[in-house]
């Protein structure tokens, strides 16, 4: 799966996007950056990973951003191919697809197409037929300066001198696992969510992030500690690892659940409102403008006055 994604200002800044939540809008963006290539998606891990609810899903479904294709939450999103343009050599088809095609006939999907020459090594050595160095960008996408000839394809060689797919899976494998936990964590949410954002991490990191999942026994705990560590690097390049653990220690030390941070997270943001405090106004204050300037008669002038003189223990002029 791509480590990088797109998203158009015409879907993400229209009127009804808009109009959606903030965490809604924000699902929105998670979801496309988790999708393969075909724009689908499977939303409950994503759910799980952010700590997002299902109630945004069902507004992304009702504002037509999402269709959802089974009960496992099996999510394709219909604006793909307009937020995203793939190369169709570079595409790799979504597991999903016959389910798509069954649940979306009119989904629109882009064909993938037999790899071009430019792209492989036939007998260890480099093709005749490569691309300059300054046709293609960082992430392995053809830039604007130039565009590989469509009609040169790979000949045709037995299995013994062409291997195209293991040829694929070592750069995918290379480039996937350098941030993985090691074999023995089962953390797949945890690897995705490193990968995703290209966490840079050494042995020793791996294996105290493992570590931890282990004592924790909740991968959403291990995320959202990565995610508030990153939020207090100005940069969001990379994770400070010892906020992180500093973090995650004291998860463990006060025994705080996934729970208890959602629970926190909704008060802060006031989605639980209070109850008004219900008290009865004095009567001074039903009174008009006009009856509370009136002036008092005489006999109530002089009862206050007493009263005053007896509190001050002195005379008061007789003044208005």
């Amino acid at each position: 799966m791509a480590q990088r994604r797109m998203f158009s200002k015409t879907i993400v800044e229209s009127t009804k996007f808009l109009k959606m939540p903030l965490t809604t809008q924000a699902l929105y963006y998670h979801l496309g950056m988790y999708a393969d290539d075909d724009g689908v998606v499977e939303a409950f891990t994503v759910l799980r990973i952010t700590g997002a609810s299902e109630d945004d899903l069902k507004i992304l479904v009702a504002k037509k951003f999402a269709v959802v294709l089974n009960d496992d939450l099996v999510t394709y999103l219909p604006d793909w191919l307009a937020n995203n343009h793939l190369r169709p050599d570079r595409k790799h088809s979504s597991a999903y697809l016959q389910l798509l095609r069954e649940k979306v006939p009119e989904a629109q999907v882009l064909a993938s197409s037999k790899p071009k020459k430019d792209n492989v090594e036939i007998n260890g050595q480099a093709s005749a037929r490569q691309l300059p160095a300054d046709c293609q960008t960082l992430d392995g996408h053809v830039s604007g300066k130039c565009q590989p000839n469509v009609g040169l394809e790979v000949e045709e060689k037995s299995i013994g001198e062409v291997s195209i797919d293991k040829y694929r899976r070592e750069v995918e494998e290379d480039s996937e696992g350098k941030s993985s936990l090691p074999s023995s964590s089962n953390s797949n949410l945890i690897n995705q969510f490193i990968a995703n954002y290209q966490i840079s991490l050494n042995n020793t990191q791996r294996n105290k992030i493992s570590e931890y999942a282990g004592r924790i026994r909740d991968d959403r705990l291990i995320i959202h500690a990565m995610q508030e560590a990153m939020s207090s690097n100005r940069s969001n390049l990379k994770m400070p690892f010892n906020y992180f653990e500093a973090i995650v220690k004291r998860y463990i030390a006060e025994n705080i659940s996934f729970e208890d941070i959602q629970h926190q997270a909704r008060v802060i943001s006031g989605n639980q409102k209070h109850q008004p405090i219900e008290e009865p106004m004095p009567e001074w204050a039903k009174r008009s403008a006009e009856e509370r300037n009136v002036k008092a008669p005489p006999e109530e002038v002089d009862e206050v006055r007493n009263m005053l003189k007896k509190r001050k223990g002195g005379a008061l002029n007789d003044t208005d």
